[in-house]
């Protein structure tokens, strides 16, 4: 059974995801440039989920820049403020 949902820092899990991959996108010469505001990010959810779900999008990534011919490769996120549907930026 799946925790419920709960308010989440997402950047947090984001900055916890590129904490955790250093070593294996050097070894495969990858960088990961990420750009998160001081703010949280705020989102409704299911952390252990998205705990798991973050870091493979980001080994896919990992994975999908590598086949590429290129000799360094790069992958570039980041968080743009935005107004939710309640209003709220």
């Amino acid at each position: 059974m799946l925790a419920a949902s709960a308010v989440v820092d997402l950047a947090q899990v984001v900055r916890d995801v590129a904490a955790m991959t250093p070593l294996d996108r050097k070894a495969r010469q990858v960088a990961l440039d990420i750009e998160l505001a001081e703010s949280p990010c705020l989102v409704l959810g299911n952390e252990l989920l998205l705990e798991q779900v973050i870091p493979k999008l980001v080994r896919n990534a990992i994975d999908a820049v590598t086949q590429t011919d290129r000799s360094l490769g790069q992958i570039s996120s980041a968080q743009t403020p935005t107004t939710s549907a309640w209003g709220y930026p």
